[in-house]
């Protein structure tokens, strides 16, 4: 018998897994959301009508690190705002941006997962 923290974390891996699969057939408009770098990290502004979460992580800890896109109020930008996110830029000088609305519940239902996940480079000059 599975544990329900199994199942979760392989639900979770479904959902990582078909966003970056498919991730190319949505197109997310060019000023959905934009980061800019600021004095401690980076801004990150929510330019939708809705609520935008977010990860953002160092490119080389990528390969090393096993992550899920999920909703939370610590991870949340709302609609027409702007968050100043700490980043960690060393060493590769790049940092990922992810960032997807919510979408449906997950098998718990108290946690959301993606609608889809989109991302971008930002590298630090």
């Amino acid at each position: 018998m599975m544990s329900s923290g199994f199942n979760f974390k392989l639900l979770l891996f479904a959902f990582v897994f078909s966003g970056f699969a498919t991730q190319s057939l949505w197109a997310a408009g060019p000023t959905d959301v934009t980061a800019t770098l600021g004095s401690s990290g980076l801004v990150v502004t929510n330019n939708t009508s809705d609520d935008v979460y977010y990860a953002v992580h160092e490119e080389t800890i990528l390969s090393r690190i096993e992550w899920a896109p999920i909703c939370t109020n610590e991870n949340r930008i709302p609609p027409k705002k702007s968050l100043q996110i700490p980043a960690n830029f060393e060493p590769s000088g790049k940092v990922y941006l992810f960032w997807w609305h919510k979408g449906e519940y997950l098998m718990d239902y108290e946690h959301y997962g993606p609608d889809k996940v989109r991302s971008f480079v930002i590298q630090k000059r």
